[in-house]
């Protein structure tokens, strides 16, 4: 590919930006006009906005369905109301060097036991559903609050077209956040899981991506 040539998004595409202090937020392209990109407002693990000034300068991550996560710098704009950046050169664009662990929005099934000391206390497994999912953790919806600090373990169920694997898991509830129709979003972080399950969790958020995006271009998958 030619390097004089600007990196390409598509519609829907999300990304995750990293500001200044380090700190992780997710976002979706809108639309891209030329070389400036818009974005919907960025959110982190926890659902707050991002802070956001006209000339603040991020890192963006994105996933090549080819060859993994890549990142370059762009600065924000405000342009008409809305948020964006330009588009950088390929030239710019360079291979993630740090480990990272992209989410994805993803709805399936998954099951949780939150752990209790006391034996007499076990309860039964909660069937839910996902929210977004990535190989450092996942977020999920539940009609009761967890607490913080919370140690669980579960099953992802991941499905496709060609195959279903469940992949086990334990973790430890990150955040807690009421929705208006009264549930709970909930974000858990994963411990001391196997690699090779790991693996497998990013190659179906990678296809969840491809998926999302033919969907969108009106492909099949």
């Amino acid at each position: 590919m030619d390097d004089a040539e600007h990196l390409e998004f598509w519609p829907g595409q999300w990304i995750e930006l990293q500001n200044e202090s380090g700190d992780i937020f997710h976002t979706q392209i809108m639309k891209s006009e030329g070389r400036l990109t818009y974005i919907q407002r960025p959110t982190n693990r926890y659902c707050e906005h991002m802070s956001m000034t006209p000339g603040q300068s991020v890192e963006v991550f994105f996933h090549d369905q080819r060859n993994g996560l890549y990142s370059f710098t762009a600065t924000l704009q405000r342009v008409q109301g809305r948020d964006s950046f330009e588009s950088p050169f390929m030239r710019n664009v360079k291979r993630a060097q740090r480990r990272k662990y992209f989410r994805v929005p993803v709805d399936m099934e998954m099951e949780l036991v939150e752990k209790s000391d006391d034996p007499a206390k076990s309860r039964q497994p909660l069937l839910l559903r996902t929210a977004d999912l990535g190989g450092g953790g996942v977020a999920f919806h539940c009609a009761q609050s967890i607490p913080a600090g919370s140690k669980t373990s579960g099953v992802l169920h991941l499905r496709t077209k060609q195959n279903s694997k469940q992949i086990p898991f334990h973790g430890t509830i990150m955040n807690c956040r009421p929705l208006p129709d009264g549930q709970y979003k909930i974000a858990l972080e994963f411990e001391d899981m196997k690699e090779s399950l790991r693996s497998e969790i990013i190659k179906f958020c990678m296809f969840k991506q491809i998926e999302l995006r033919n969907k969108l271009k009106n492909y099949s998958v």
